[in-house]
């Protein structure tokens, strides 16, 4: 059974933009990496890399994922899913954070709390992870839902503080 969903898109929009806006435009992709189709092993484990990423991200998260029953992340919109960034997002997405919810908490137990700012990869994994949260309280069961729902706040406080250094209380 796949479901799909699409997330508020106001949260990630202004996440995503925010993301774009603040990157050091001095990250550029290896050569290799815009000339070929990447191979599993030559795919980074961030995906945000220029502004220019950013947007892409949204477009991914805009056009729709599915997530099936063994919780594999796929693109629903086919041409989205046919561009060169695909397997790198899809990658990130299906192995760099857990989709547990004790594995998420624990996680999130990790996450340095000194204030300082986030590294790209800590920042991108809560980012995907609270997308992935979102798709798990919004086909859950009620009891379900609130545990997911808290877990999702627990994910975006970190991003909302490291973005505008206002705390959020979940």
């Amino acid at each position: 059974m796949n479901l799909a969903v699409r997330l508020p898109l106001s949260l990630m929009l202004s996440l995503l933009v925010s993301v774009g806006l603040g990157m050091a435009p001095s990250r550029i992709r290896e050569a290799d990496l815009v000339w070929r189709r990447p191979s599993v092993r030559d795919v980074p484990t961030v995906f945000l890399r220029d502004p220019g990423d950013s947007f892409l991200l949204y477009e991914f998260l805009a056009g729709g994922l599915l997530i099936d029953e063994r919780n594999t992340v796929s693109l629903m919109d086919e041409e989205l899913a046919s561009t060169r960034a695909a397997p790198i997002f899809l990658n990130i997405m299906n192995t760099q954070f857990p989709k547990n919810r004790a594995a998420l908490g624990k996680m999130l137990q990790e996450i340095p709390s000194s204030g300082e700012t986030f590294e790209m990869d800590i920042f991108e994994q809560l980012l995907l992870a609270s997308v992935y949260t979102a798709h798990q309280g919004h086909t859950s069961d009620q009891t379900d839902r609130q545990l997911w729902g808290d877990l999702f706040c627990s994910l975006v406080a970190p991003l909302i503080r490291d973005l505008s250094g206002k705390l959020v209380r979940c």
